[in-house]
């Protein structure tokens, strides 16, 4: 009898394969990605390796498109015609003005903007309305578990048709059309940083969750990069200055000395120790750039804890306050992340972490864990060490 014909073990599969446990051919993308019409880890893995090196900027970081396609899940004419899904679409409308947009912020003028301001401007921009239609939806998927599968088929519906807009907006940008690609923006980080939560996306076949894997969180990294990119130009940020989309500004300005609290004790000790021991152990003793992005990294991520920290009562905080600290680390340092720097990716679960204290929202219910989860698998034995210790941070 012949025996068996064994096979080659896939061992640089894509994320989403190794979480399906099924073979990959390691292709960019590879066969089952490209069947499911999802984001393949292994385009992203074919990206970071013509990063140029590290003293270069990055290549991903100079294309201000990149960011958008962690939210695109498939080609726009596979969707379903708005004239079979209107009344659902109405459905969707309505829950996003009265209950989601009262999720979002607690603060009475955010819910306004969101309930009132944003749908008559979305009125004669196609790209917004999805954007709300996408967000509304894996709101109620989360809330109705019994429908959850047909409310996440929605949300991608809506991010497929909102993206290709909002990528032909976001090249003709103008101060007319700025606070409309702004709050698109918001939108988009919610999607984002929702894919590392409980209420991610379900796998779309097996309806399963997923595990969040590293590039998940890449992906934040890219999107809130991108979005930070996008009203840079200073024209551009006057205008929002002076328009109701201010508001979604709040977080991203500095405090001032007076308005931040003192952290507790054994926080910035722990910051402090990041810098005079994890990095000497972390990194090559001639490393100095190294030590200097991931200096740099973890001071600014001490003023953010700061600033956090500093809003009363601390429930009222919004996730904005903390993901500044991604617009603002070096892209040295991001590129550190990407190429699993030990050193890099303990701050990284230092960063994460923080988000214990926002797990309220229900798109970042659970996020510090299963971001910590998913850097502890990606990190190396030397490194992991020092990350096990930020779970009593």
């Amino acid at each position: 009898m012949p025996s068996r014909q064994g096979h080659i073990k896939s061992r640089h599969g894509c994320s989403r394969c190794k979480q399906r446990r099924v073979k990959c051919n390691e292709r960019a993308p590879c066969q089952h990605c490209s069947r499911r019409k999802e984001e393949c880890s292994l385009l992203r893995r074919s990206a970071v390796n013509s990063i140029t090196p590290l003293r270069s900027s990055s290549s991903l970081e100079s294309d201000p498109m990149f960011f958008l396609s962690h939210l695109s899940h498939g080609p726009r004419h596979q969707q379903t015609s708005c004239a079979a899904t209107w009344g659902e679409d109405l459905y969707l409308m309505s829950h996003f003005t009265y209950s989601t947009a009262g999720t979002l912020s607690q603060r009475a003028e955010m819910a306004r903007l969101w309930q009132s301001i944003v749908p008559e401007e979305a009125i004669a921009c196609p790209f917004l309305i999805h954007g709300m239609l996408a967000v509304s939806a894996l709101h109620v998927a989360g809330r109705r578990p019994s429908h959850r599968f047909r409310y996440e088929r929605c949300c991608r519906q809506h991010q497929n048709q909102a993206i290709p807009e909002y990528r032909q907006a976001i090249q003709t940008i103008s101060t007319d059309s700025v606070g409309r690609i702004f709050a698109m923006s918001y939108l988009v980080s919610i999607l984002s940083l929702a894919a590392v939560s409980d209420n991610a996306l379900r796998d779309e076949e097996r309806h399963t969750e997923m595990q969040t894997s590293i590039d998940d969180i890449m992906a934040v990294v890219t999107v809130i990069r991108g979005i930070h990119a996008i009203v840079r130009p200073a024209h551009l940020r006057r205008r929002l200055m002076n328009s109701p989309y201010v508001i979604l500004l709040t977080g991203h300005s500095p405090l001032s000395s007076s308005q931040r609290a003192s952290l507790p004790a054994h926080v910035p000790s722990r910051y402090q120790m990041l810098r005079d021991e994890c990095l000497k152990d972390l990194i090559a003793p001639n490393d100095h750039e190294v030590y200097k992005l991931c200096t740099e990294a973890i001071d600014l991520l001490e003023k953010v804890h700061r600033d956090v920290f500093s809003v009363k009562p601390l429930e009222d905080a919004e996730f904005s306050y903390l993901v500044k600290w991604i617009a603002l680390v070096p892209s040295g340092f991001v590129t550190l992340i990407r190429e699993r720097h030990a050193a890099a990716l303990v701050i990284l679960g230092d960063f994460a972490v923080i988000f214990k204290w926002l797990e309220n929202i229900w798109f970042l219910k659970n996020w510090a864990a299963n971001a910590l989860r998913a850097i502890r698998e990606a990190i190396s034995p030397a490194g992991r060490e020092w990350l096990n210790a930020v779970s009593c941070f």
